[in-house]
């Protein structure tokens, strides 16, 4: 629910996948995304936004940016499988 948290927990154990919210606290998930992809350790890690923001200009705003996936709240688990698991045989 920190942006700030979420960028330092990012550098320090690069995940494989981030999912991240848009609204937190400190910064928002597009700083967030911003701020990673000008990291070239971490850069190319895929990244999906979770967000309760259905609007297509949001979901624009993501793919512009090059973000991977774009999940709305509330979602499933299945969905958030279906999600991952595409992105991850993308990312291979």
């Amino acid at each position: 629910d920190n942006g700030i948290e979420g960028i330092i927990l990012a550098k320090n154990h690069k995940p494989d996948l981030i999912i991240c919210d848009i609204v937190m606290r400190e910064t928002d998930g597009y700083t967030v995304f911003e701020i990673l992809l000008k990291d070239a350790h971490i850069q190319n890690i895929p990244f999906i936004f979770s967000t309760a923001n259905s609007e297509n200009t949001d979901r624009e705003k993501a793919k512009k940016m090059g973000c991977r996936g774009y999940l709305v709240k509330p979602f499933d688990g299945q969905e958030l499988l279906d999600c991952v698991n595409s992105i991850l045989i993308q990312h291979k």
